[in-house]
């Protein structure tokens, strides 16, 4: 049992007293060098590994197999070992370990995921070395044009081996659902209204703007058409209509429309339904009586609501009153104030008088001017003649009972005046 390599002689002798000498060397090796490896030392889950052991003659595994090559399908990271034997009775050992790792999360998109009937999307899977399409390519992206709502699916390796799948769904339709809406729908001639669309990512109004948004302000009723698009092939239409309602015309007058100071007028609106005037006032009519000249305006509205806008002054005038005195006051001096020849049936008259408040006029000549005083020399009453035969008539109802100075001028020069008793 040398520790190292040794050389061992022997002499015999044999009965007759012959020798002879002989020798024999044991040699002593070292351990043996085991070693062990694994193809491949990294699987998925499910997967195999084969290790091989050199370096001796007889191997035993710690998995109770005895040949140099096994295959082992570990379910978790493992390591294995093997002890080598030569024929000297050496031996050595080695290890090896097999990773085992979990299957791979492949991912799938799809961009767009929705389309139109002829448009295309890029597919593009991640998460793996390598992929196989069931389109039949390999590449990490690509490009398909489905006629019809179509799922893809993909596999992916790694380089361990290791793989994983995903799928992902191409949706096709046949357009984009756009919308529109106005606001206010109805509006009134002179306003406007916004359309606002939507359900696309580009828009073209048949007014040639390009906003989502517009404001219009349409005359009569009309219909507005907006196309959009997702900026791909995909696109829709819609389109809404706005009606107008008619803006009233408003018209304001005043009787009379000069006063004097401390002296009334009529104000009276038309072309309307329901009247507000910037006095606080409501109402066809009001009577004002403004200190100096003041313009009054009145908002009228109509059936729909709409809203027009009339205007009328009133003038002060106390130079006026000055004169519309001295004319009652030489009327006054000049008694009834009669015409000169009153037994003429073609002279102008006034009649019947006294009155109850209404009295007509008769021969006056188309367009004069018919004017009305009353006992302190304020015009009541202001008229043109319209009839061919010069008549007329003159209204006091709403005045109370007394002596009125009736005027009648033409070109500018009195033709006519006379006294007017209203008596009840």
């Amino acid at each position: 049992s040398p520790t190292s390599t040794t050389t061992y002689s022997v002499t015999g002798t044999n009965s007759g007293g012959c020798t002879g000498t002989a020798s024999v060397t044991v040699s002593v090796g070292s351990s043996l060098t085991v070693t062990a490896t694994a193809s491949p030392a990294t699987i998925c889950t499910g997967g195999s590994s084969t290790l091989t052991a050199s370096g001796a003659t007889s191997y035993q595994w710690n998995t109770g197999e005895t040949t140099a090559s096994i295959t082992v399908s570990p379910t978790s990271t493992t390591t294995y070992s093997v002890t080598g034997t030569n024929s000297s009775g050496c031996s050595g050992t080695a290890s090896v370990t097999v990773t085992v790792g979990s299957s791979l999360a492949v991912t799938a998109t799809a961009s767009p995921s929705s389309i139109c009937a002829g448009g295309s999307s890029t597919l593009t899977a991640t998460g793996a070395t390598t992929y196989q399409w069931n389109t039949g390519e390999s590449t990490a992206s690509i490009t398909v044009s489905p006629a019809s709502t179509t799922t893809y699916s993909v596999t992916g390796t790694n380089s361990s081996g290791c793989s994983g799948a995903a799928s992902v769904t191409v949706t096709v339709g046949n357009g984009l659902n756009v919308t529109a809406t106005a606001s206010p729908s109805t509006i009134c001639s002179g306003s406007s209204s916004t359309i606002t669309a939507s359900g696309a990512t580009n828009y073209s109004w048949s007014t040639g703007e390009t906003t989502a948004s517009i404001t219009v302000s349409p005359t009569q009723q009309t219909t507005y058409t907006v196309t959009g698009n997702n900026g791909g092939s995909c696109s829709g239409s819609a389109s809404v209509t706005i009606s107008v309602n008619p803006t009233p015309t408003v018209t304001a007058t005043a009787s009379p429309a000069t006063i004097c100071p401390g002296a009334s007028s009529t104000l009276t609106a038309n072309g309307a339904n329901i009247y507000q005037w910037n006095t606080q006032q409501t109402g066809q009519t009001i009577t004002v009586s403004p200190s100096a000249t003041t313009t009054y305006f009145v908002a009228g509205y109509n059936g729909f609501n709409c809203r027009g806008i009339g205007q009328v002054t009133v003038t002060v005038d106390a130079s006026a009153c000055s004169r519309t005195s001295s004319t009652a006051q030489q009327m006054q001096a000049s008694g009834n104030g009669e015409q000169v020849h009153p037994d003429d049936p073609y002279a102008i008259a006034v009649y019947p008088n006294p009155s109850k408040g209404i009295s007509y006029i008769k021969n006056a000549p188309k367009d004069g001017v018919v004017e009305v005083y009353n006992e302190i020399g304020q015009r009541i009453v202001e008229g043109t003649i319209q009839n061919d035969n010069g008549s007329s008539e003159i209204d006091l109802t709403q005045h109370i009972k007394g002596v009125y100075f009736v005027r009648i001028s033409q070109s500018g020069k009195p033709v006519y005046q006379s006294r007017v008793v209203k008596i009840e």
